[in-house]
């Protein structure tokens, strides 16, 4: 059976990253599910993305085998002042699902207090001041149990190879690697 993730986006989201994401967990098979607070989210460089659901839609109760949030400053902001949005993060975390957050993501994550005291975790570069009780790493993708963070728009799909790892198997993230013609 599929996983179900779930994608969170907000005005200002990174592009690259919310469509690589989106993108390459759905070639895994991976069941992704695109969830916004407006029916039209203007991403950082003006893409605009439909989201499939809105927040609201969404009952803290459901079930989603990881939650993978795409940077971008400006919708960390909004995502994390949006009530609907923490509450499903909030109680996806207190069942210990997976969590996945690139570039300005793993900031949301510390702020939220959602990330454990000593977890492993990377950022884009200039956000590494935030980390205070994390340790905090320059490898371009870190996997610190359920939590997997990553850099910036440069290794998203490293991150999300290592994600169809972990939610599928390295059978499928090969399979994935393959199809886009990705010798790294």
């Amino acid at each position: 059976m599929a996983k179900n993730v779930l994608v969170p986006i907000a005005q200002g989201t990174a592009d690259m990253e919310a469509v690589i994401i989106i993108e390459m967990l759905r070639r895994a098979k991976l069941n992704v599910v695109v969830a916004g607070e407006t029916n039209i989210i203007t991403c950082a460089r003006d893409v605009k993305i439909i989201p499939e659901m809105y927040f609201s839609d969404i009952e803290n109760d459901e079930i989603w085998d990881a939650i993978v949030i795409p940077g971008g400053r400006q919708a960390m902001e909004e995502l994390g002042a949006c009530g609907a949005f923490t509450d499903i993060l909030a109680a996806h975390n207190d069942r210990e699902g997976i969590i996945g957050a690139i570039c300005a993501a793993p900031v949301l994550l510390h702020d939220l207090r959602i990330l454990p005291k000593g977890v492993k975790v990377t950022a884009y570069p200039s956000m590494k001041s935030a980390f205070v009780d994390e340790q905090y790493s320059e490898y371009p993708v870190v996997v610190s149990g359920r939590f997997i963070t990553s850099r910036s728009a440069g290794t998203t799909i490293d991150f999300c190879l290592q994600l169809i790892e972990i939610l599928a198997d390295t059978e499928t993230a090969d399979r994935v690697k393959q199809e886009i013609c990705y010798d790294k």
